[in-house]
């Protein structure tokens, strides 16, 4: 990406932050992944099925799925 002046994924992860987009992922993918709330960046909320439609009922929500 550094090759094509592209931001980074942290990178662009924290402009979109920075600019109001709420990321949420998800605690079951963290789980299965191993991966630990301390590995996150700062800011990014951690939330299931009831988060994401709570959440998705006043919002536009875009979905990454991996």
């Amino acid at each position: 990406m550094k090759e094509h002046n592209i931001l980074s994924v942290e990178e662009l992860l924290k402009e979109a932050m920075e600019n109001g987009v709420k990321i949420t992922v998800c605690q079951m993918t963290m789980d299965i992944m191993g991966i630990k709330k301390e590995e996150l960046l700062d800011g990014v909320e951690i939330g299931g099925v009831a988060t994401m439609l709570a959440d998705a009922e006043d919002s536009n929500v875009n979905f990454f799925v991996s």
